[in-house]
C-alpha cells in the first residue's frame, strides 16, 4: 500500500524498479486500484470492519483530483466512489437454499436497480463461521421462515419475510434502520 491510502502494481519486495506504478486510469481492463477500493469497501460491510471500509475509501481520497477532474479516465474508481455515495446497504437472508421462499427474498436481494448493496446467504451449514466472521450475521433467524435483514453500516431493521417487503426496505432511507 502506499503511503497516499492508495495501491501499487508491484510488490513492496519486488526486484528494484526506477518506478513503482500506482495508476487508477483504465484501458481496456479495469483498474485494480478501483476494484480494490470496491472490495475493500464491501468486505467492511460484510465483515462490519470500518477499518476495511476506510481502507477502501482512502484509496478513493487518493485518487480525489483524477475523480474530480476526469471521471471519464476511470471509470471503475467513480463506480467505487458512487458505491460509497449511494449509501450502501447489507442485506442478509436467512433461510435455506432449496426453499423457493430463500430463492425469491435472494433475487430480490441480488437483483434490480437502486441503492448498492452487498449481499448473502445464512443457512444452517454456514451460520457458525459466519457469525465468527461478522457481527452483522449474530442474531438472524429464520423463525420459521425464510427472512431478509436489511442493514446500514450494521443497523438492521425488523425482518421481513416477502420480496416485495424487501423492496420496499431497500428503497427506504437509512436513517429509518433501527
Amino acid at each position: 500500500a502506499a503511503a497516499d491510502g492508495s495501491f501499487y502494481f508491484t510488490a513492496d519486495d519486488h526486484e528494484t524498479l526506477l518506478a513503482r506504478a500506482k495508476n487508477a486510469n483504465e484501458g481496456a481492463t479495469p483498474s485494480g486500484v478501483a476494484l480494490m477500493a470496491r472490495a475493500l469497501m464491501r468486505a467492511g460491510l460484510l465483515l462490519g470492519s470500518e477499518e476495511r471500509y476506510e481502507r477502501g475509501l482512502a484509496v478513493l481520497r487518493a485518487h480525489h483530483d483524477v475523480l474530480r477532474d476526469r471521471p471519464d479516465a476511470v471509470p471503475s474508481l467513480a463506480r467505487a466512489a458512487m458505491f460509497h455515495l449511494g449509501d450502501p446497504r447489507e442485506v442478509v437472508v436467512v433461510g435455506e437454499p432449496g426453499d423457493p421462499r430463500t430463492a425469491a427474498l435472494l433475487r430480490e436481494a441480488w437483483g434490480g436497480v437502486g441503492l448498492p448493496r452487498v449481499c448473502a446467504l445464512l443457512t444452517a451449514g454456514n451460520r457458525a463461521r459466519l457469525e465468527e466472521l461478522s457481527p452483522l450475521f449474530v442474531g438472524k433467524t429464520a423463525d420459521g421462515a425464510p427472512r431478509a435483514y436489511v442493514c446500514s453500516r450494521g443497523a438492521c431493521r425488523a425482518p421481513v419475510t416477502t420480496a416485495a417487503e424487501l423492496s420496499k426496505a431497500l428503497a427506504a432511507p437509512s436513517a429509518e434502520a433501527r
